[in-house]
């Protein structure tokens, strides 16, 4: 009998060891994650005017944000940090007025539309509702960026989503997901592969963040230039510009009768004529930036064929008389890259024809 219990001591003694060691860990884990931030805009030129501090919490806000990959990939709803709020609806920000008593806009596209890197006030959508109201105008601006999504996922976003809520207005903004999309991976609306659901099953929950943390330590350690190294197979580049413009133009007509769509390529790291800092010729570079620019002419030379669309605008030079430094990374726009292109949208609403604004 005694040793049965001698037996049951030590298990339970093992057992409370353990828990005392896998806190350990997981606190050790929680300082490291905040304290050791490896965002790629961090040490970013472009992030110079805030604080370490806010840097971080910016890195990590980010970081827990998540994401379901089916039916297509989305933002899960009532999510918030101090940076970043996603709506009861799935869409980044505040809450959407229902009553449609406002002209009602969506910005569609990838992370550069959600804000990775900024907070809810320093977003695209966020800037241009901004000014657009400056100008008397009764409208609101909603953010249903998706980090990582291209046109594929994004017309599903709109038929699926968007559509039901009444929009006046729908900007799509993008070009740089679908240049790097593989060609054989250009219908998957998620990624749910085992090692992408792996990895977001140890990085994406509330409660261990260990794993996140290993998860972060992993890459770091793969990759401590933190360089992008993309390639993309040229020979395919002509085959994904015709399946993107395919989508484009069939969500355009899909629509035309419900509300009006603008379409925007956007700008990235090398692309028009804009000056590039020391920092962003550094990304430039290291990312293999001069293959993917040369590629991502021929999205622009197919503009013209954009036809379905209410309104089609390349911004791909949309910096040229910045000397400031833009870029976070080799896509990413700081704030003021943002407002600029919140500027120039509200300019082509502003000045165009697209439906009365003022109800």
């Amino acid at each position: 009998m005694s040793v049965q219990v001698s037996y049951g001591k030590q298990f339970l003694f093992g057992l409370f060891l353990i828990l005392i060691i896998l806190s350990i860990v997981e606190v050790t884990a929680r300082i490291f994650e905040y304290s050791y931030s490896f965002c790629n805009f961090i040490d970013s030129d472009s992030q110079n005017s805030l604080s370490r501090e806010t840097l971080s919490q910016l890195c990590y806000d980010h970081s827990i944000i998540k994401w379901n990959e089916t039916p297509y990939r989305h933002l899960i709803s009532n999510q918030h940090t101090d940076f970043v709020n996603i709506n009861s609806l799935g869409f980044r920000g505040s809450e959407i007025d229902l009553t449609h008593e406002q002209f009602l806009i969506f910005i569609v596209g990838g992370s550069t539309v959600y804000g990775s890197g900024v907070g809810d006030d320093q977003t695209i959508s966020y800037y241009l509702e901004e000014i657009l109201q400056s100008n008397n105008l009764n409208v609101q601006v909603v953010n249903a960026g998706v980090p990582g999504i291209h046109s594929a996922t994004e017309v599903v976003i709109i038929q699926d989503k968007i559509m039901n809520l009444n929009p006046d207005l729908v900007i799509i903004y993008d070009g740089y997901n679908d240049l790097v999309k593989p060609y054989e991976k250009f219908d998957e609306l998620g990624e749910n592969d085992f090692t992408s659901k792996f990895i977001r099953l140890l990085a994406k929950n509330d409660y261990w963040r260990t794993g996140a943390a290993s998860v972060t330590v992993y890459f770091t350690l793969k990759n401590p230039e933190n360089i992008e190294t993309l390639s993309i197979n040229v020979d395919h580049t002509n085959q994904k510009v015709l399946a993107w413009l395919e989508k484009i133009n069939s969500s355009c007509e899909n629509s035309k009768d419900k509300f009006q769509t603008m379409f925007i390529l956007q700008p990235f790291l090398g692309t028009g004529d804009k000056e590039l800092t020391t920092s962003e010729h550094i990304i430039y570079e290291n990312n293999n930036h001069n293959l993917l620019v040369s590629e991502y002419k021929k999205y622009g030379e197919h503009l013209s064929l954009m036809n379905k669309c209410s309104k089609v605008i390349d911004f791909s030079n949309v910096f040229s008389n910045s000397s400031e430094s833009i870029y976070m990374d080799f896509v990413h726009l700081s704030s003021n890259g943002n407002k600029i292109i919140a500027k120039n949208i509200s300019d082509h609403i502003l000045s165009s024809t697209i439906n009365e604004i003022n109800k």
